[in-house]
């Protein structure tokens, strides 16, 4: 029976990915984050930041080197500026 969909049995294996869109819907089904289906381990209030989970809803449809420069642009965007005190 190959629907072409991934099945639970795949995902949970590795051998198939889902969607960001699947796990958005899942997400909003159980009540909660995104975020909060992958890890456990979240900033305290991050997932009361909207921006920030939208953020990372945008950022997972880049490349990893286009990740690697999104980052090095965050890097100095928030790098202290001359004579700035923290």
């Amino acid at each position: 029976m190959a629907s072409g969909k991934p099945g639970a049995v795949q995902v949970e294996r590795g051998v198939a990915g889902v969607k960001f869109s699947s796990i958005d819907r899942l997400a909003a089904a159980l009540k909660v984050d995104p975020a909060e289906l992958f890890t456990t381990e979240l900033p305290s209030g991050a997932l009361k930041r909207r921006e920030l989970t939208n953020l990372v809803a945008r950022l997972s449809a880049f490349s990893g080197g286009d990740l690697a420069w999104i980052h090095q642009l965050i890097e100095v965007a928030v790098k202290p500026r001359r004579g700035q005190v923290d």
